[in-house]
């Protein structure tokens, strides 16, 4: 099918995430009709739902995915370089600064944003739409395709807050 590939910096333009329009961003993040390939989602809309009240739908979670299919622990998920290789061993990879990164707390809000941070996220999405049909794929051929889904639902909140959370 069709899918979209891209960063967008909600940090610069957060009046992006307010239009609920038929085609924005907002709509397609909480529409159940549409997939959404993340890695290791948990993060992603975590800040999505405490930043901007949004509640995403329907993510497919490329790390639960590979855990999943290679029967590892859900404590335990490899990087997405590693999953990338390991899913779609025929595509050429090319990701420039993912084996250099260095991670620190809030280093993706400093403006403007470095042309190796900006390109590290652009290429982190590059390769999402074959990666989700190609574990998709594994899950349904395993019989694995229900448990992902249910597995993915939990990584998503609210559904994986206490009941006593204020939010």
């Amino acid at each position: 099918g069709e899918h979209f590939e891209g960063v967008v910096d909600v940090s610069e333009n957060a009046d992006i995430l307010k239009d609920c329009g038929e085609w924005s961003l907002r709509r397609m993040l909480t529409d159940p009709g549409i997939w959404k390939s993340m890695h290791c989602c948990r993060g992603d809309t975590s800040a999505l739902y405490y930043q901007f009240g949004i509640v995403c739908c329907q993510v497919f979670d490329t790390g639960v995915a590979d855990c999943i299919i290679l029967r590892r622990p859900f404590n335990k998920p490899r990087g997405l370089l590693k999953v990338l290789c390991h899913h779609l061993p025929s595509v050429d990879i090319r990701m420039t600064y993912k084996r250099e990164m260095v991670f620190y707390p809030r280093m993706f809000e400093k403006r403007p944003l470095a042309y190796k941070d900006w390109l590290y996220s652009l290429e982190d999405t590059r390769y999402t739409g074959r990666l989700l049909v190609a574990q998709r794929e594994s899950l349904v051929s395993d019989g694995m395709w229900e448990l992902g889904q249910a597995l993915f639902k939990l990584r998503l909140p609210p559904y994986f807050l206490p009941a006593d959370n204020p939010q």
